[in-house]
């Protein structure tokens, strides 16, 4: 007999204290719709992690991708968010609600009933704050001083939001592991369409994207892959690096514009040895430049990455 069992944040929470079931299923993470699915085109999905060391490989596959409807997809995934219901309706009243309803159904049941939180009112506002933190380094103290709440009581909550699937956040790579541990995360939204910035809501549309491919991987059985960021003493910082098995890989840069690579890329691609993608919003060309870089549209790139 085989079986598919998909379901709410419960599953997950409920699973770590039910009966052990290693080695007689596999967990696989959903997440919200991706570009191919927008398209109905899957044929570019990378199956795996070989093109990202390579950049001349990845320029190549991103070359092939055809250009009917991604643009138009893309810019619908941005507008409404990539949750089904929403996305498919394209309906800007039916999402202004939808996005109420459902910050609500979390904070007002899910986290009543799956948590001991009491004070409801506080969770909502570190909600309405935390927008404004996506794609910086997120400091506790920061929103401790916004908030008037302790330090603790803070990350409590934004483990109860991480576990509820409304927030997640990446950590800073770094060699040495306890370095990073003891660094600022970056906390991106599982539903992008919520952030007015535009600039932060393709960064964060990108970040999800970036994760479901790294867990695709992972699941796979290719390595254990994970999503991180890059930052420096200087304050040098690319947004995302991909690492597989504790190594970076490849490192990933986000742009509204056509603009030129990013200094702070180009230092790390050579401090590291690997190439840099810097992801381009608008339409435009797949080009290489010098020192390992290369600057790929995003509605290609997301064709590939799935």
């Amino acid at each position: 007999m085989k079986l598919l069992v998909t379901g709410s944040a419960r599953l997950g929470l409920y699973r770590k204290s039910g009966d052990s079931l290693v080695g007689r299923y596999f967990s696989f993470q959903m997440f919200p719709l991706g570009l191919p699915e927008m398209t109905s085109d899957f044929s570019r999905i990378l199956e795996n992690d070989r093109p990202f060391v390579d950049g001349e490989s990845l320029l190549e596959q991103a070359r092939k991708v055809s250009d009917n409807r991604i643009e138009e997809g893309l810019e619908k995934l941005l507008t409404f968010g990539g949750f089904p219901e929403p996305c498919l309706k394209a309906s800007a009243r039916f999402h202004q609600r939808w996005i109420k309803e459902y910050k609500t159904l979390l904070t007002r049941e899910e986290v009543r009933d799956l948590s001991r939180v009491s004070d409801l009112r506080g969770l909502e506002h570190l909600i309405d704050i935390l927008p404004s933190k996506v794609g910086s380094p997120l400091s506790i103290n920061s929103l401790r001083e916004d908030l008037g709440y302790h330090h603790s009581t803070l990350v409590n909550w934004i483990n109860i939001l991480r576990e509820l699937y409304l927030v997640f956040t990446i950590r800073p790579w770094h060699k040495n592991i306890l370095r990073s541990i003891r660094k600022e995360e970056k906390l991106y939204f599982i539903d992008w369409s919520n952030l007015a910035d535009q600039g932060k809501r393709f960064e964060n549309l990108m970040g999800v994207s970036l994760v479901r491919m790294a867990a695709r991987f992972t699941e796979m059985g290719l390595g254990v892959f994970e999503i991180m960021y890059i930052r420096d003493k200087e304050k040098r910082e690319v947004d995302f690096v991909l690492i597989k098995d504790n190594k970076p890989m490849a490192l990933f840069e986000t742009k509204e514009g056509d603009s030129g690579i990013n200094p702070s890329g180009r230092y790390f691609t050579k401090r590291l040895g690997i190439p840099l993608y810097q992801i381009a919003r608008r339409p435009g060309r797949c080009e290489a430049f010098p020192d390992n870089c290369f600057k790929i549209p995003a509605s290609r790139f997301l064709m590939l990455t799935g």
